[in-house]
């Protein structure tokens, strides 16, 4: 046969699936059912044994693809989309003459596909929509929770034994005025001894365990009681506290009316389900239930032994000893309104664990900002200083920064430690200031 040329079989097959699809879509031109509601006498497109397809019931599968008719629809991929529909329900025909449909995880599936259609259709948008003026109105009922954390200034005294700290703290009881000289004096904070033991501006949930509460009670120019924590013994003093801000609610808009929608789809579901507990008649039996979880049920007469207390496991590896443990005095720092020139600020860290601390890195994420920590080896209970150097003149323009520094040690519980630094800007201010 010479090359290129079809055999007469070839030719005629071609004409034929060529014809079949001219009358597919000539069926469609030709009784008006284009982008159109099917009546009764929808089209038969085929036929699967004594059980018809018409072009009703491919509409209501495929409407997207039917309303292109007439406008662009490939004849191709009509055809083989109408050969996939009918393969699906051969397929589904086929799976429950096996008795496929009764198998427990078969069933299970289906119950889970009917609860979410029902509950669809109990829970239509009208029902969850939330109304203009709501979201406001859950806001400000609600605005303690949208209360930004509290930056405070507070002065704190670090000493190394309790009856120290309260003989301080009844000297400054006596004379407000003693606080800042006995801070330079004693305290083993030496950073902040040397500014009469001012730590500058602290989001006060972000300080150690204690320190943290005792800003958050206190009231400006009060002093705390005497406050033990894995550095030694504090007395901190609320210098000063300003008042409370809020997140805006345009900020937040979108995250109330979500959680309105929440609000709203469970109280239809609390109501339908109270109608089907009581239109079945559900009872939940109590004794047994806690039976069970406490016990097992049935374990004989006299009630057996009583339940074992399970422990949580502490965050401790287990079977590996003594675990050193990094704690900051502060996860944040906020160094207020600098001008131009490189500013230095120190801390303390400790280790609070019962084994050796190996501080194996300290790094930045903006080369505006330097840190260390001496030495990098603390043994339990030693204290350690971290040095943070701040260059503003790494950035253009004035304004508020905030910059990250990473502490990765030999820690188990926490071997990455973050430590948030704020700083505002304030050349042009400064040098306006000045003048």
């Amino acid at each position: 046969m010479v090359r290129g040329l079809k055999s007469r079989g070839e030719v005629m097959g071609s004409i034929v699936k060529q014809g079949m699809v001219v009358v597919f879509l000539s069926l469609v031109a030709l009784l008006g059912v284009v982008r159109a509601a099917v009546d009764e006498k929808s089209p038969i497109l085929a036929t699967v044994g004594e059980e018809s397809v018409t072009l009703q019931d491919f509409a209501k599968r495929y409407p997207a693809l039917v309303s292109w008719f007439g406008m662009g629809a490939k004849p191709e991929a009509v055809q083989n989309t109408l050969e996939q529909m009918i393969l699906g329900r051969l397929l589904g025909n086929e799976a429950r003459q096996s008795g496929l449909e009764n198998q427990p995880e078969i069933q299970a599936q289906i119950n889970e596909l009917l609860t979410r259609a029902y509950l669809k259709s109990k829970l239509p948008p009208d029902k969850v929509r939330v109304e203009e003026g709501e979201g406001q109105s859950y806001y400000e009922q609600n605005l303690e929770r949208f209360r930004i954390p509290s930056k405070v200034r507070i002065a704190h005294i670090l000493v190394g034994s309790e009856a120290e700290a309260q003989a301080i703290r009844q000297t400054v009881q006596d004379d407000q005025e003693a606080f800042a000289r006995l801070a330079r004096e004693r305290s083993l904070d030496l950073a902040s001894a040397q500014q009469g033991g001012d730590l500058g501006w602290v989001i006060a949930m972000r300080l150690t365990p204690g320190l943290a509460e005792a800003a958050m009670a206190l009231a400006p120019g009060q002093l705390s009681e005497v406050i033990k924590t894995a550095f030694g013994y504090h007395l901190v003093k609320l210098e000063e506290s300003p008042p409370p801000e809020y997140q805006p609610y345009a900020d937040v808009q979108q995250q109330i009316e979500q959680e309105l929608v929440k609000i709203k789809r469970y109280a239809v579901m609390r109501s339908l389900q109270q109608e089907l507990w009581a239109k079945y008649n559900v009872v939940i039996h109590q004794d047994v239930l806690q039976t069970v979880v406490q016990g097992s049920a049935g374990s004989g007469e006299g009630g057996g032994e009583p339940p074992q207390v399970v422990s949580v496991p502490s965050q401790q590896p287990a079977g590996q000893g003594p675990q050193p443990r990094l704690q900051l005095l502060s996860a944040v720092y906020d160094l207020g309104r600098i001008p131009a020139e490189t500013i230095t600020h120190t801390s303390l860290v400790t280790n609070s664990g019962d084994a050796e601390l190996t501080i194996s890195r300290v790094h930045t994420d903006c080369n505006c900002v330097k840190a260390s920590i001496s030495p990098t080896h603390l043994l339990p209970g030693q204290t350690g200083q971290l040095t943070i150097t701040y260059d503003p003149n790494y950035f253009k323009e004035d304004g508020q920064t905030r910059k990250g520094i990473f502490l990765e040690s030999n820690d188990a519980q926490e071997p990455r430690q973050f430590i948030a630094l704020f700083a505002e800007i304030v050349r042009g201010q400064m040098a306006h200031e000045q003048r």
